[in-house]
C-alpha cells in the first residue's frame, strides 16, 4: 500500500475519535485525514510530484504528520529534518537529499528553513488551514518510490538521507500494528522521541494505524513523562535506555500510578540487563 493509506481505516471508521494530544491541543482522526488531503493538494498545486523531495522542519506535530503522509500520497517524499540543525547544516542536508524549492516548517522554525532554502516556506496557515483550489490527484500507486527520506543521526559528520520505499515501510508499519477494530478499547501511547527519527515516526504511524490515542511530548523530562502516564492512563510507551534510567531514578517515580502501563519498548541503544530488569 501507499504509506498514506496506512491510517485509512480509522480515518473512515472513527473520524470523531481523538487521535493526537499535544499539550492542550486535540486532533481527531477525521481532522488528520482532512489535513493529509489538503497537504497533498497544496503540494501538487505547487508542482510537487512523484520522486520529488520536500524539506520539512518541525517538532512532532499535525503539520509534520500531514506533510509526511500528504507528500507520500502523491508519490513525493518528505525529508523531516531535526530542528536543532543550523542554517548552513540545513542547506547542506537539503542539497544532499535533493530537496526542491518547496519547504514546509512550523511557526518556530520557518525563519531558519526560509534562510536555508532562500525562499519563503509554507506553514500551518497555507497547508492545513487554507482550502486548496483543486483536489489532490489519485493516490500514487508506484510503491517502488521513496515515501520518506529519513536522516541518519550525523555522528560521523552531516546527517545522510536514507530513502525508504512504500513497499518496504508501509508493510513493516502495518505488521507492527494490530488489526484495527473500531469496537476494541482504544490503546493509549506516549511518544517522547522526535518524529524525525525512525523510532518516533514508526511509533506515531503504528499507533495511528491501530486507531489509538497518542500523547505527544515535544521535550522529554522524566517528571513530565511520569505525570503524563498517570494523567492520560497510558498503556504503551517507547523510550531510549537513557530516558528509562532517568524515569526510574526520578524522585516522583515511587508516588506515580503506573498501573495503566502494559508495554514499554526501547531502542536506539543497548540497555544493560540490570536496567531492563
Amino acid at each position: 500500500m501507499n504509506l498514506a493509506e496506512l491510517i485509512r481505516e480509522p480515518v473512515e471508521c472513527v473520524p470523531d475519535r481523538v487521535a493526537l494530544v499535544i499539550g492542550a491541543e486535540q486532533v481527531t482522526y477525521g481532522e488528520i485525514g482532512r489535513d493529509v488531503e489538503r497537504c497533498a493538494a497544496h503540494l501538487h498545486a505547487r508542482g510537487v510530484g512523484p520522486g520529488d523531495s520536500v524539506a520539512l522542519l518541525d517538532d512532532c506535530s499535525p503539520l509534520l504528520l500531514a506533510t509526511i503522509l500528504g507528500a507520500a500520497r502523491i508519490g513525493a517524499a518528505a525529508v523531516p529534518i531535526h530542528v536543532e540543525l543550523q542554517v548552513e547544516e540545513l542547506r547542506s542536508v537539503m542539497e544532499i537529499a535533493g530537496c526542491g524549492a518547496v519547504g514546509i516548517a512550523g511557526a518556530r522554525h520557518a525563519g531558519k528553513l526560509a534562510a536555508a532554502l532562500g525562499a519563503p516556506v509554507l506553514g500551518v496557515a497555507e497547508i492545513l488551514q487554507t482550502e486548496p483550489e483543486a483536489p489532490p490527484p489519485p493516490v500514487c500507486g508506484d510503491l517502488s518510490l521513496p515515501c520518506v527520506r529519513l536522516l541518519t543521526s550525523g555522528t560521523t559528520g552531516l546527517p545522510k538521507p536514507v530513502p525508504i520505499r512504500h513497499d518496504t515501510f508501509a508493510p513493516r508499519m502495518a505488521g507492527f500494528a494490530e488489526h484495527f477494530d473500531p469496537d476494541a478499547p482504544q490503546g493509549r501511547s506516549l511518544l517522547c522521541v522526535p518524529g524525525v527519527h525512525i523510532g518516533g515516526l514508526g511509533g506515531l504511524l503504528v499507533g495511528l494505524a491501530n486507531g489509538g490515542l497518542l500523547v505527544i511530548m515535544q521535550r522529554f523530562r522524566s517528571v513530565d513523562w511520569l505525570a503524563a502516564v498517570e494523567a492520560h492512563r497510558i498503556s504503551n510507551a517507547f523510550l531510549v535506555p537513557t530516558m528509562l534510567r532517568r524515569i526510574l531514578d526520578d524522585p516522583a517515580f515511587d508516588g506515580t500510578d503506573l498501573g495503566s502501563l502494559r508495554t514499554v519498548s526501547y531502542g536506539a541503544a543497548a540497555a544493560p540487563v540490570e536496567l531492563v530488569e
